[in-house]
């Protein structure tokens, strides 16, 4: 177990911030404990965006706090690319875009139209990205963010996105932001922001870098573990994450054909670039249930990968998949083919830990992926999913 940097409460007034370390809460109940309002950082109570004016009346900073697990804004950090996905705050349904309590919308509207010029990303704001902690009101720094994001087009870095609440449709951003490569903040760059000075040295490297060139230096994180764990596979007990899995299972818990045909489509949800999916024939199928094509290139020239898809829909809570029902699909990928298992389940360590260590060219659907990536599909809620798998695999028609 990897052991986190921690600040008491006492610790924090002149505490510098660290990716990953936890600031503790206080001791009382209520706003007062919460160490961004005025002991850590002064960036208030309540809010995802914190937005903090320095004394001259300028917006120096921006305050970002994610739980990273709310099912309809599912906002996501990818430690191993730096990209920090981050949801606007129109959460309501009749609601302008742009008029929200906090102005969080309109702060990332203009924001993100300055960052195409040098002259315009010197008026931008450093953005610093919290997580709650496991108690408290304890939180954890994630880092130094940027807005946009390299690997994506100009119309990508920040999308209109529509959501339905009690029938009624509205809009509502997402964002795309780089975690940059800083370790570190100094807390002489944030008195210096505060106060309305130039911080001079104490600027961090990659946001001076990224101010004036517009290139980013993303915090990459290689992962240590490279499989997972059954309950880092699978949603937490009680949640709502649990429930749609369980709605899953139960729709086809008797027609494993029609979990073939929703493992097609949440391949082709995870990457446009998923494309031809075919099931095979029904019955035997050699550790195939599904091939396809990938494609990689660009609009004047590609190339296509062969991919063959095994899915299993397995009771979530049972004994997971083994070694057997996953080395039917390894044994059966040729040369410049890559696979997808797809399942309801988990892998069981020996089935995972082989696919790993011996580097076959297989990714891993679990239970808590495939809920996962019908949320990024915007398929947030039971009634969502339900509906759409009445819609798209209708009972008993895809069974046969």
């Amino acid at each position: 177990m990897v052991e986190q940097r921690v600040f008491q409460w006492n610790e924090q007034k002149d505490a510098d911030l660290y990716v990953e370390a936890i600031y503790k809460g206080g001791t009382e109940n209520d706003w007062r404990a919460e160490p961004l309002a005025k002991n850590l950082l002064p960036l208030g109570t309540v809010g995802g965006f914190r937005p903090k004016k320095d004394k001259n009346g300028r917006l120096c900073m921006v305050g970002l706090l994610s739980s990273l697990s709310h099912s309809d804004w599912p906002d996501r950090l990818d430690p191993e690319t730096g990209l920090f996905i981050y949801y606007g705050d129109n959460r309501k349904g009749g609601s302008d875009l742009h008029k929200t309590p906090r102005g969080g919308n309109a702060l990332l509207r203009d924001v993100f139209s300055k960052i195409y010029t040098k002259e315009d990303r010197s008026q931008i704001p450093p953005f610093l990205v919290f997580t709650p902690g496991s108690s408290g009101r304890d939180k954890i720094f994630k880092g130094l963010a940027a807005p946009g994001f390299p690997q994506l087009s100009p119309t990508e870095q920040l999308v209109t996105i529509w959501k339905m609440t009690k029938g009624v449709r509205f809009p509502n951003y997402k964002a795309a932001f780089t975690i940059l490569n800083e370790p570190r903040i100094s807390r002489g760059y944030i008195n210096a922001l505060l106060e309305g000075r130039n911080p001079g040295d104490s600027t961090p490297k990659t946001w001076k870098k990224w101010v004036e060139t517009g290139t980013y230096d993303p915090l990459i994180a290689e992962p240590t573990l490279t499989y997972r764990t059954p309950e880092e596979q699978l949603p937490s007990p009680g949640s709502k994450h649990e429930q749609i899995l369980n709605l899953i299972y139960d729709y086809f818990k008797k027609c494993d054909r029609g979990f073939e045909h929703m493992a097609k489509q949440v391949v082709e949800l995870m990457d446009w670039r998923y494309r031809n999916i075919d099931l095979t024939q029904f019955g035997p199928d050699g550790g195939r249930d599904a091939v396809g094509k990938f494609i990689l290139g660009h609009s004047g020239d590609s190339i296509k990968l062969t991919l063959a898809i095994e899915a299993k829909c397995w009771k979530p809570d049972g004994s997971g998949v083994g070694f057997k029902e996953t080395s039917r699909l390894i044994s059966r990928l040729r040369h410049r083919e890559f696979g997808i298992f797809v399942t309801t389940s988990y892998l069981r360590k020996n089935a995972y830990k082989e696919i790993r260590e011996d580097k076959h060219p297989v990714i891993v659907i679990s239970g808590l992926d495939l809920v996962k990536i019908l949320e990024e599909a915007s398929f947030t809620t039971t009634e969502d999913v339900m509906k759409w798998l009445k819609d798209n695999f209708p009972l008993p028609d895809v069974c046969s």
